[in-house]
């Protein structure tokens, strides 16, 4: 039983930084009706950066997660501006090839500045785990997932609570009728692309103190990202978060009774099954209520 509840804990944590690269995903494409393929790179480019810093300053990681979320938001939102906002009209497959291709590039850039190798940040508390009701709970997983939960509160306060949040869901569930009614999709467009991007560095940043940080680490994160708004159901927030911890948790339970290097093969079983028997997702068109 300790065994399993250890698994689950594992799973439950690991999905919170899951629940921010794909929330971020959804956002885009809930609002933007794009495909941004270039996610899991922005991850990559958070952590990379985060270590950057955190090696110069030889302080934490977290000291720099404000200082790269706004970072990242304003490149977000001027790269929509500047580059993806000329796509909006030109169908999936001009934006698939032009994220595609930014994806390319961040990755090749990261390979020629920081090289192949892995690396890691240097954190005192690395090793350390809190041990409560017979499970040992890492406690950078636990800052990470603690982080998730307080990103995605203020998410939900933004979305629900303040004016420019409302815009935004209404730019999500109607183009036109928010258009006619005052709110201007071009800035609706660029804040989501922004957040989605924000939110992305943001799980990039929380890895850092436990993850090794590489150029191809966001490969693997975008996919599970990809998996897990499907799961949730295309634009659908809640549903997004739901299919993070759930495909987090058979992650952890796959690697623990079938072996660890098939860990994702659950996960790519769980989304089959999904596909298969509900293929509108986990809890479709409540994510934005």
């Amino acid at each position: 039983m300790s065994t399993f509840l250890q698994a689950m804990t594992n799973g439950v944590l690991i999905g919170g930084v899951y629940a921010l690269v794909a929330v971020g995903l959804t956002l885009i494409f809930g609002v933007m009706n794009t495909v941004n393929f270039a996610q899991g790179e922005f991850l990559m480019l958070g952590m990379f950066t985060t270590l950057m810093l955190a090696e110069t300053a030889r302080v934490d990681p977290y000291v720099f997660l404000v200082l790269v979320a706004v970072a990242f938001f304003v490149f977000g939102f001027l790269l929509e501006k500047y580059l993806i906002h000329r796509t909006i009209d030109r169908g999936h497959e001009t934006q698939i090839l032009l994220t595609l291709g930014l994806s390319v590039l961040f990755k090749s850039l990261a390979l020629v500045i920081w090289g192949p190798n892995f690396r890691s940040a240097v954190v005192s508390y690395r090793l350390k785990s809190l041990y409560v009701g017979g499970v040992l709970i890492s406690y950078p997983r636990l800052l990470s997932f603690g982080v998730a939960v307080v990103v995605m509160l203020a998410l939900w306060f933004f979305l629900n609570r303040t004016e420019l949040g409302r815009a935004m869901r209404a730019s999500a569930v109607n183009r036109k009728s928010a258009a006619l009614m005052g709110i201007n999709p071009d800035l609706m467009y660029g804040l989501a692309f922004g957040i989605g991007i924000m939110l992305a560095a943001v799980g990039g940043v929380s890895l850092v103190p436990f993850y090794y940080v590489f150029p191809d680490v966001g490969a693997f994160f975008g996919t599970i990202a990809f998996v897990v708004v499907v799961l949730g159901g295309l634009g659908d927030i809640l549903g997004a978060v739901v299919g993070a911890l759930l495909i987090g948790v058979v992650e952890a339970l796959t690697a623990q009774y079938v072996a660890l290097d098939l860990s994702h093969l659950g996960v790519f079983l769980a989304f089959i099954l999904v596909l298969l028997f509900r293929p509108q997702g986990l809890i479709r068109g409540k994510g934005w209520a």
